[in-house]
This record gives C-alpha cells, structure tokens and sequence, in this order.
C-alpha cells in the first residue's frame, strides 16, 4: 500500500458530505498513484461511493426554483443551465464507472445500480421539475450509466456487445417510462435484464 491509499483512507474518515471540488482534488491527487492491489481497489470502491453518496445527498438540496432564477440571472434556459452547471459531478462519476478507469466489472455494476438509483433517476427528475415539461426530460445521465453497468456486465457474463447494446436500450426506455409515468410498473433495476 503507498501513500495514495494513506490519503483516501484519511478522506474517507471524514464524516461531513464533501463538496465536488473537495472530491474531484482528491480523485486528482491518487488516480495515478493507485495500486492494484484487492486492498487498493476496495478503497477505490469507497471512494467512488462516497462521492456518489455525497452527490445524492447534495442534489436533495438544490431547489427548482433557484436554478430557474439563477438561469434568468443567466440569460439561459433552466434545463441547459441545469445541466451546464450542476453535472461536472455526475459526469465524472460516470467516467470512473469503467474499467479503464481502474475500477473492476463487478464494482461498476454495484456502483452504477447505486448511481442510478440515488444520483442519476432523482437528477434527471429534477430536470423535469426545471422546466415542468416532460419532454424536455434529458435522458443521456441515465443512459450513460445504464452503459457503464450493462457493458461491464456483458463482460462478465461472456455475452457478444451486441447484446449489451440491446439491454441499454430496452433498459433505459423503461427508466425513462416510468419517470415520465410514475404508474408504469417495470422490473426493479437491480435484476439483470
């Protein structure tokens, strides 16, 4: 273990959500520096949950009403301020939810279920509370993390691309049912479609 785990372990010890500044510093700091081994890459894990944890929590706080004013104050729509200005987190996170990134097949699909569910759905409601229009619903946050789960998965499942492409799809149009009709009954998110 090297001195890039030393400092995550330290990070992680605190107990007050982190800002994105906080955590994309940290994420600058040790990527480069990791090591790999299961030690390692377990603190890995926790970080990259504790970043989702700490997004979900932050995006509760984010009132509708203040991005429409901030938006006015912006000369810019609330949905493309929206997403301007509050995704570098979310993006992010996604970019790590790779292997890639250094993170393990079967971490990107607990973490990319947990994303979804926390971070990724509630994100991409909020943009339908923005501009209180469904069809301004921006479904790309949610697809971008269906691909990081159902690629991973594919992988370890042996299956042929083609099919984690079909499953993408067929998921995402299911997530993005249900958002825009909340009555629409669809399989749970954490079966393996």
């Amino acid at each position: 273990m090297g001195k890039a785990e030393d400092s995550l372990r330290e990070f992680l010890a605190k107990k007050e959500p982190v800002s994105f500044r906080a955590w994309v510093d940290k994420l600058e700091e040790i990527y480069n520096d990791r090591s790999g081994e299961l030690e390692a890459q377990k603190l890995w894990d926790f970080f990259l949950l504790r970043g989702i944890n700490d997004y979900a929590e932050w995006i509760k706080g984010i009132s509708a009403k203040d991005v429409r004013e901030k938006a006015k104050e912006a000369g810019m729509e609330p949905l493309l301020y929206w997403v301007n200005s509050y995704n570098h987190w979310h993006s992010t996170l996604t970019r790590m939810l790779d292997e890639s990134a250094g993170t393990r097949s079967i971490s990107v699909v607990w973490l990319g279920e947990l994303m979804l569910q926390q971070v990724s759905i509630p994100f991409t409601k909020k943009g339908g509370e923005i501009q209180q229009s469904e069809k301004n619903l921006c479904p790309i946050e949610i697809e971008s993390v269906v691909r990081c789960i159902e690629t991973s998965r594919a992988r370890m499942d042996g299956a042929k691309n083609s099919d984690a492409q079909v499953r993408i799809k067929k998921r995402t149009a299911e997530i993005m049912n249900q958002i825009v009709n909340p009555q629409t009954p669809i399989r749970g998110i954490h079966e393996n479609q």
